[in-house]
C-alpha cells in the first residue's frame, strides 16, 4: 500500500511539472535600459566611423517594448523575436525592420536585417551601457 501511494505521488508531481504552461519570452534584461552611441556605419564603406567623444546619442529598450532615444528614432517599438534578432516597428506601426543584435558585457551591437541589409564588415551600430 506504501509503495502505491508513493508512485501515485510520483505521477502527480511528474504530469503537474509536464503540464507547465508556456510563457511568452521574457525581455532581455540585459537589454532593457539605456544605451549610449559609440559607433555608427551607415555610409556604406564597412569601416566603423567612431563617434569621439560620444554624442548624447542613445537608445532606450523600455520593459514594455517601447523605444527612446535619438539613435534610430523613427522607430517606437521593439520585440525579440529569437536569440539573435529584434524586430522594430516605426511610427506609422506597419513598418518594420529586423536588427542581429548582440551584447558582449557592456557593448550592443544592432545590424540591419531585413528589409534593409548590411552587407559590409563592420556595418551597424555600437552602444555602451549608460549609467
Amino acid at each position: 500500500m506504501k509503495t502505491l501511494i508513493k508512485l501515485s505521488a510520483m505521477a502527480i508531481l511528474l504530469f503537474v511539472a509536464a503540464c507547465k504552461k508556456e510563457s511568452k519570452p521574457a525581455i532581455n534584461a540585459s537589454l532593457s535600459g539605456k544605451w549610449q552611441a559609440q559607433v555608427q556605419t551607415t555610409d556604406g564603406t564597412g569601416m566603423p566611423v567612431r563617434i569621439t567623444p560620444p554624442t548624447p546619442g542613445y537608445l532606450q529598450f523600455n520593459a514594455n517594448g517601447t523605444l527612446e532615444g535619438t539613435v534610430l528614432d523613427n522607430y517606437e517599438s521593439y520585440v525579440i523575436k529569437d536569440n539573435t534578432t529584434l524586430v522594430f516597428t516605426a511610427d506609422d506601426h506597419t513598418t518594420t525592420q529586423n536588427y542581429r543584435y548582440t551584447i558582449t558585457g557592456n557593448e550592443l551591437n544592432l545590424v540591419p536585417d531585413g528589409p534593409i541589409h548590411c552587407f559590409d564588415n563592420g556595418c551597424g551600430y555600437y552602444f555602451t551601457k549608460a549609467n
